[in-house]
């Protein structure tokens, strides 16, 4: 996003420092004359970069990506409304106030370009001699201030785009409580007791199910469903898509979910992914709770979607690699054996878009096997 908006710096820089003849014809004079170049283009990176992610931060608020990039744009201009106000009390604010405001990204951008006008005003502009200087002996509030904040509101507004992202995920993700950030930190026993309980309840109630699974003692649950339930609720009604699922799949087994359409098939794999959360119930993924633990649950499971979701201009070798590191668990090894078992080594430096739509759907399963997952879920994978 920097490198799309560093034309429009430049061009800016140039437009403000690139000194023109005076209708007088005595000199030369430019909008911002005396300043430094450098703080100038400091000033001008600093908030382009913080305005990225201000927006990136906004957009987590909403649902819809149309509505995210209305809802974006109000919030931008409204942000910038008290700027003619702190304008026409720029001397009579404390430094305080000042700073306080500058978080405000819009806002710190208008107390920075009014001190490079007034200090302009003054003759000799902002350098490096006095950029940590204030108007006056009573305002502190200097052009630092601002480029410090502007530099501090990318942190905080990444931040606000990792804690919005978990608690407001959308459609698609499973949302985590106001306070995960600290809960991360402690976790209550409770939690794993009461992963333990169901874990012992589905086992005893195993001898109500339809098959016998006493002949799998041998092996380990790779995923433990227990008395799952979805619902949706749908203007005035509530449907229900999943009722009271109970399951245990094996490692070294292959489980397949038959049913006609608007069964819950997807619904049912999109809540042992962690893609929706459960009304109710639990999906144990290697022993660990895709709700309460996402992160862990996901580092063993592979998942191939029912529509092909890949990158358009990334190869075939980009998209096996770039997977591989979002699970750290990159091996160049895997990756060619994984190519030759897909039957993609030939398409290896292929781009996504130039692949027919048999190899697109192998380039998925691949993905989905990928760094080292030991539960791999395929959702229609032929």
């Amino acid at each position: 996003m920097q490198l799309l908006l560093l034309p429009s710096i430049i061009v800016m820089i140039v437009c403000y420092k690139v000194q023109l003849p005076l209708k007088s014809g005595q000199g030369y004079a430019a909008i911002v004359n005396k300043t430094s170049t450098s703080i100038f283009s400091l000033f001008l990176i600093l908030y382009s970069s913080s305005l990225t992610t201000f927006t990136l931060a906004c957009s987590t608020l909403f649902k819809k990506s149309n509505s995210a990039a209305a809802g974006t744009g109000v919030i931008y201009f409204v942000s910038y409304m008290y700027a003619s106000v702190i304008s026409l009390r720029f001397e009579s604010a404390s430094s305080f106030e000042k700073i306080m405001l500058s978080f405000i990204n819009n806002l710190g951008m208008s107390l920075g370009v009014q001190l490079i006008g007034i200090f302009e005003g003054l003759g000799y502009g902002i350098n490096f001699s006095n950029f940590t200087k204030g108007i006056s002996l009573s305002d502190t509030f200097s052009m630092a201030n601002v480029l410090v904040i502007l530099f501090m509101n990318n942190f905080l507004h990444i931040f606000f785009i990792y804690y919005f992202d978990n608690v407001f995920p959308g459609d698609h993700g499973v949302a985590k409580p106001w306070h995960f950030v600290v809960s991360q930190f402690y976790k209550p026993k409770t939690t794993n007791k009461r992963n333990e309980n169901q874990s012992q309840n589905i086992e005893l109630n195993g001898k109500d199910f339809f098959e016998n699974e006493s002949v799998y003692s041998a092996r380990k649950i790779g995923i433990r469903i227990i008395d799952l339930f979805k619902e949706f609720k749908q203007k005035s009604e509530t449907k229900t898509a999943v009722e009271n699922l109970n399951l245990n799949i094996y490692e070294g087994q292959i489980t397949v979910l038959l049913g006609h359409n608007g069964a819950g098939k997807s619904t049912t794999i999109s809540m042992i992914t962690g893609i929706c959360e459960p009304t109710s119930g639990t999906v144990l993924i290697n022993d660990k709770d895709i709700v309460t633990n996402t992160k862990e649950a996901r580092s063993v499971l592979g998942y191939c979607p029912q529509h092909n979701l890949l990158f358009q201009d990334l190869t075939v070798y980009e998209h096996l690699k770039f997977f591989s590191k979002l699970k750290k668990n990159l091996d160049e090894n895997e990756i060619n054996k994984m190519l030759e078992l897909t039957n993609l080594a030939d398409k290896r430096n292929a781009l996504a878009k130039t692949l027919s739509g048999g190899m697109k759907r192998k380039l998925s399963v691949a993905i989905a096997f990928i760094g080292g997952s030991k539960t791999v879920i395929l959702d229609e994978p032929s």
